[in-house]
């Protein structure tokens, strides 16, 4: 904007409207002062209202009157301009945002929102506080009006405010909203997002509120009981898309929900199942959340209690579960479902997730507890045996991997119509038994065309945990330095096979291991489907793992078309492919006739990645 000249009154009217309609009110009111031209406020038909309020920490002990004074003007103010800026809106609601950036303790938050002055009282007998004043829910007061009725999409957020001088981003972990599903608006609602919830108080039993049109639901950060969530869910019958991100998911008949519960009472069973309905759930996330077990009683709180998650949802198509490894199962499986992607974090690595499991040594390879696992991944796999494509993110290979014949007999399940796989994992360094979990994983997959390998050698484990992205970003960028001076450190009499230049062409692997786990058994997709495969992995010798395994699949898939490697050096990749190549020759194994040509490409843009 230059020589008070005014470039936002240029724009067309219905684009002024499109941005206004992602703007707070109060960012809209002033882009309204300041274009001029405008003979009206275009915000006000746009069919969005964005509210945003800070609310100051106050303590309630601090009996000083002026503070106190303060503190509800700010809150009266607000609903006073919320309300305002609804009786402003000239064309019915259909977009409402209220966000709240909270200083302090989350009981500040819980007093602007419910209570009243005179609610506000410390008993010296019994340090009781009185209930949250009957009339005052600061949300639904705003729910209840008039312009919000036919709201279509809904927002609300608490985020905790630090200062810019605090060097600390606005974070979401702090929960401090109290939603009634019964004051929300019912008859046009199609997308709900809450963040920040502490509780959901849910429908009554016999209550006649129906979401007809919701069809998106988000939560994050939220504490909600299953009751309550299941409430919701049974009351939007075309609820496709659900959501659930670092969300706590309490049983319907836990004390802990309460204020004043104390940890007392009888012993828990040692199995516990929590069952979650979602009759039109085409599309389900489940991040990083909660299951928590029924409170138990002090001397038993260190007992194992083994709980099992039950979804169903038959109508399900894409499917994401991020967490520990827990007996979760879709029941019935979902005859449609096209996507899966499952990513298993450590047990200690997520302080969010059921934190009664994360105090049990699992360390050693004996522990019992790697016995639960190796079962719940086996059998969370049985209930997808429909899926066409599986993303698979494990933090030891060697925990899914089934030893025995009998085992496998018992657990693996056969995945007939899963096509592709992307795998990613740990591995220890010589990778004998990931060469189990993998040949475990082609034992089911009998009509796999396309796999994707992705390995990260067990010492720099701890290195991936901490940091995933910024690891994998660096895993391979010094990759071709690193592995050209691996070449050159070889004996050029043995391994290198210097060019007419002097520069070494690449190691010379004619000493490349077979993999015992692999070279026993056959498998049907690799006699007959698997087109393409695509490995990445740090390549640190010549006979390491990932090279193992570009010279089992070149001797073994027979209808292969397409291999893509990257171990770090793009340069090694053209030497690879002649490697591969005179393998696939020395082979006993022949290629099927009509077969295409097999090429050899570095995996760049192959690793497809599932949307929701």
């Amino acid at each position: 904007m230059s020589c008070g000249g005014d470039l936002l009154s240029d724009l067309p009217v219905d684009l002024l409207l499109r941005v206004l309609h992602l703007a707070p009110a109060k960012e809209a009111a002033s882009t309204t002062a300041l274009s001029r031209g405008w003979r009206s406020q275009p915000w006000r038909s746009s069919g969005a209202v964005n509210l945003e309020t800070r609310v100051e920490a106050y303590d309630p002990y601090s009996h000083e009157l002026e503070h106190e004074t303060l503190f509800f003007s700010r809150r009266d103010a607000f609903v006073s301009t919320a309300e305002a800026a609804l009786d402003a809106a000239d064309v019915p609601v259909t977009r409402l945002t209220l966000r709240l950036e909270f200083v302090g303790c989350d009981d500040s938050v819980d007093t602007f929102l419910h209570r009243d002055r005179d609610d506000i009282y410390i008993d010296s007998d019994s340090d009781s506080e009185r209930p949250p004043s009957p009339g005052r829910d600061v949300i639904a007061k705003l729910l209840s009006h008039r312009a919000a009725r036919r709201v279509e999409e809904l927002r609300l957020a608490a985020e905790k405010w630090h200062s810019p001088t605090d060097g600390y981003e606005i974070t979401s972990r702090d929960e401090v909203l109290t939603i009634s599903l019964v004051s929300l608006p019912s008859d046009n609602l199609r997308v709900l997002e809450l963040t920040a919830c502490k509780a959901l108080v849910p429908l009554p039993p016999a209550s006649a509120v129906v979401f007809r049109r919701l069809s998106s639901l988000r939560l994050r950060h939220c504490t909600a009981r299953i009751d309550a969530l299941q409430s919701l869910v049974d009351a939007a019958p075309d609820l496709a898309a659900i959501h659930l991100e670092s969300v706590t998911i309490a049983q319907q008949n836990d004390p802990s929900m309460s204020k004043y519960y104390y940890s007392y009472g009888a012993d828990p069973p040692s199995t516990e199942t929590v069952r979650l309905r979602c009759p039109a759930a085409t599309v389900l996330v489940l991040d990083r959340c909660n299951w928590k077990v029924k409170p138990r009683a002090w001397y038993h709180e260190d007992k194992p209690v083994v709980l099992t998650v039950e979804i169903d949802a038959p109508r399900l198509q894409r499917f994401r579960y991020k967490g520990i490894l827990l007996p979760v199962s879709l029941s019935p499986p979902p005859p449609d479902l096209a996507r899966a992607d499952l990513h298993f974090v450590p047990h200690h690595d997520d302080e969010n997730v059921n934190k009664h499991l994360s105090n049990q040594k699992r360390k050693s390879d004996g522990d019992p507890s790697r016995e639960l696992d190796l079962v719940a991944f086996w059998r969370f796999l049985q209930s997808i045996p429909n899926a066409r494509e599986l993303k698979l993110r494990v933090t030891a290979l060697e925990h899914i991997a089934i030893l025995s014949k009998a085992r496998r007999l018992e657990l693996l399940p056969v995945l007939s119509n899963l096509h592709r796989l992307e795998l990613h994992g740990v591995h220890r360094p010589k990778g004998r038994t990931a060469a189990v979990a993998i040949a475990n994983l082609l034992r089911c997959c009998p009509a796999l065309g396309d796999l994707l390998i992705d390995l990260t050698v067990a010492h720099h484990e701890p290195e991936y945990q901490h940091g995933e992205d910024a690891f994998l970003e660096r895993k391979f960028q010094s990759g071709r330095e690193k592995s050209i001076c691996l070449l050159n450190s070889y004996s050029s009499s043995t391994l290198m096979t210097p060019s007419p230049e002097g520069i070494a062409e690449g190691a010379n692997y004619e000493e490349v291991s077979e993999i015992p786990a692999l070279s026993r058994p056959s498998f049907h997709c690799l006699q007959s489907s698997l087109t393409r495969v695509g490995l990445r992995f740090r390549l640190e010798e010549a006979n390491c793992f990932g090279v193992k395994l570009i010279k089992f699949f070149a001797e073994n898939a027979i209808v292969l078309q397409e291999m893509c490697i990257d171990a770090g050096n793009e340069k090694l990749g053209d030497h690879m492919a002649c490697k591969v190549e005179r393998w696939i020759a020395d082979s006993s194994i022949k290629r099927k006739p009509g077969a295409s040509n097999f090429v050899v490409l570095p995996l760049k843009g192959r690793i497809w990645k599932c949307k929701y």
